[in-house]
This record gives C-alpha cells, structure tokens and sequence, in this order.
C-alpha cells in the first residue's frame, strides 16, 4: 500500500508542476483520426482563462488565431509551448473570437498554413468514378481514405526487399530496391 501511495504522491505532484497561467502558449495533441499524414500533429494555442474544476484539477480555456475552443481542457492535455514563437498567436484578442469545435479549429489550422491538402478524401470506394464526392469535389486522396488494391501491393513486394546494409547504392531506411527488378518490366 506504501508503494501505491508514493506513486499517487509522485503523480500529484508532477500534476502541480505543469500549472499555466493566461497568455501561456499551450499546445494539443491532434489524433491520428482527425488529420492525414501531411497535416500538422499539433494545435498551438493560447490560454485565456484557468479554472478550478471539483476534483481540484485545473481546467484551461483555449483559442486559436482563429476561434475560441468550446471544450475545455486539463494540464494532461497539454503541450508545453511558451518557448516557441507564435508571434501571432501571442498578440491575438480573444474577445472578438468565434467559439468552434477542436476538430474544426485543427481542420482550420491545417488549411490556413502551408500545408497544400484543404480537405482530404475520406471515401471507401476507389474514387474512379464520377459520382464519388471526393473526386467531384477535387480533394486528394490519402493513404487513409481508401486501401490500396492488392495487386498492385503484391507487385511492389516482389520489388523491395529490407536490408540493414548498402545494397548497390541503393538504400532507404532500411529498405532497398532492386532495380534489375524493376528494369525487367
């Protein structure tokens, strides 16, 4: 039982280490489900406001540089950003802000920047025909929308092969290619 209390006391008290305060830049871990491959893996954002919830855990409320986010978040949920410079994110007023969703302001978020996909294919089907809404729509297909057809699979496998070595000078994270495969077809 000693062990166990330890461990909670342990546990406490790296909870109480991590304490933000309003105008911290925080960040939120984006799910695997809710972006493709390219799109960023994290959401900065900003704390506007601290409370206490019932269970003595502290509540933070964030906004991105475009909305507020309705849900409120713990000190779990957070990636600690104050080093990074977000010079727009830092200067942004809150109070005009729009209240939206976290899956939303990460969809947001990931069209605004760099990043080229706007809105990825999320079908089941093989997106050849006309009627798929994707392809009607132009949005890219991903390697999550749909799988890829088994032949086309098999054909790559009977090219590569995974060495822990140079194999004649071709080598890619531990996978080679053998061109006199693929020079035969």
């Amino acid at each position: 039982m000693a062990t166990i209390a330890k461990r909670q006391k342990l546990f406490d008290d790296a909870l109480r280490l991590q304490k933000y305060k309003v105008g911290d830049l925080v960040g939120l871990k984006i799910d695997k489900v809710d972006r493709t491959n390219v799109t960023p893996k994290v959401l900065p954002c900003k704390i506007i406001s601290v409370q206490a919830s019932s269970n003595g855990m502290e509540m933070y409320q964030l906004c991105t540089t475009k909305a507020i986010l309705d849900k409120r978040f713990q000190g779990l949920d957070l990636l600690d950003l104050t080093k990074c410079d977000f010079r727009d994110l830092r200067d942004i007023d809150s109070t005009a802000l729009p209240m939206t969703t976290f899956i939303r302001a990460s969809k947001d978020y990931a069209s605004a920047g760099l990043m080229t996909p706007v809105e990825a294919c999320n079908c089941n089907g093989n997106c050849a025909t006309k009627k798929c809404s994707c392809r009607a729509a132009k949005a890219q297909c991903g390697t999550k929308c749909h799988p890829i057809k088994k032949k086309h699979v098999q054909m790559l496998s009977s090219h590569l092969t995974f060495h822990f070595h140079f194999v004649d000078n071709f080598y890619i994270s531990g996978l080679s290619i053998d061109k006199n495969k693929l020079q035969t077809e």
